[in-house]
């Protein structure tokens, strides 16, 4: 009967500990890159990079930023801030999984475009492309 007793403990237990680290799992972080390469439309004009509505960067001609995202659903935009236009990219819904990279590519186009890319892809960019660290600096 002790033996009953001590698995049940021993198997509730074990499950606790599952569940535990499946919601850390879950709560963990992801990588997103916003890429600008280079376009002479808007190419002197920065355009800010928004994680759910929110405006995490200004971005100029050959600049990426990169920024640790939450585990989950995300709505990711881009936003022109030039004299002329001041439109907002439609938005971009992404699952980001933890531990995980995801790339976007701003489209200097009217109104501004933001398109995921695949790694390859997000990689090659990246290696062109200057780190913007200062993100908010002037905001």
């Amino acid at each position: 009967m002790k033996i009953t007793h001590l698995s049940k403990t021993f198997g509730i237990a074990l499950a606790i500990i599952f569940m535990n680290l499946a919601s850390q799992a879950q709560e963990g972080q992801g990588k997103v890159y916003f890429l600008r390469s280079t376009n002479y439309v808007a190419s002197l004009v920065p355009f800010k990079a928004l994680i759910d509505s929110q405006v995490v960067c200004k971005l100029k001609n050959n600049r990426y930023s990169v920024h640790a995202v939450t585990a989950g659903e995300h709505n990711f935009q881009t936003k022109a801030t030039g004299l002329g236009s001041k439109k907002t990219s439609r938005s971009l819904r992404i699952n980001i999984q933890s531990g995980k990279t995801t790339y976007l590519s701003v489209a200097n186009t009217n109104p501004p475009y933001l398109e995921e890319l695949t790694e390859d892809s997000g990689q090659r960019l990246l290696k062109r492309l200057g780190e913007t660290r200062d993100c908010l600096k002037g905001k």
